[in-house]
């Protein structure tokens, strides 16, 4: 549940933080399949800048000129999610659509007549990021009693002090 909570507001902050972000005027003319990001990667940091961020990240195709993918990521920085990413699209068979489509260049899929690109041509970038051991951070996961941002049951609670104990 507290990954769960962590990752909603992580995408609610994206949308309300990063208003340059979103380039669509007229989103009535867009297919489902379309994105509403900015075709501008200089509106977006690169996750090698940030390399301890958690948050919210995407990929953006640099052949397409469109974003590809997007996705959390906790408890570990975003550039260890991308190199999870890249094994991933570097096996011989794809466990995803994802990687189906972006398959690595040292793949055996690498000259799939389906795929829409290669992994590499993907650049991981930050839609909103933070540090997990920032002060602000430490209020994501705690209940609006205890100074947090979240309200929860109380069950939730004691589920969320179990775990940490254990971890402890």
């Amino acid at each position: 549940m507290q990954i769960f909570s962590v990752i909603v507001f992580i995408y609610a902050a994206a949308l309300a933080l990063m208003p340059t972000a979103l380039s669509k005027d007229d989103v009535s003319c867009l297919r489902l399949s379309d994105s509403l990001l900015s075709t501008n990667l200089n509106n977006f940091l690169p996750t090698a800048s940030k390399p301890s961020h958690e948050g919210a990240y995407g990929y953006f195709d640099t052949i397409r000129g469109e974003s590809a993918r997007s996705g959390a990521c906790v408890r570990r920085g975003m550039p260890v999610r991308g190199g999870e990413h890249l094994a991933e699209a570097k096996k011989d068979r794809a466990s995803s659509f994802f990687y189906a489509c972006f398959p690595s260049i040292h793949s055996s899929r690498a000259k799939s007549r389906t795929k829409m690109g290669h992994f590499e041509s993907l650049r991981q970038i930050i839609f909103v990021g933070f540090d997990a051991k920032s002060d602000e951070a430490k209020r994501l996961d705690k209940e609006m009693s205890s100074g947090g941002l979240l309200l929860m049951m109380s069950d939730t609670i004691s589920t969320m002090s179990s775990r940490a104990t254990r971890r402890g």
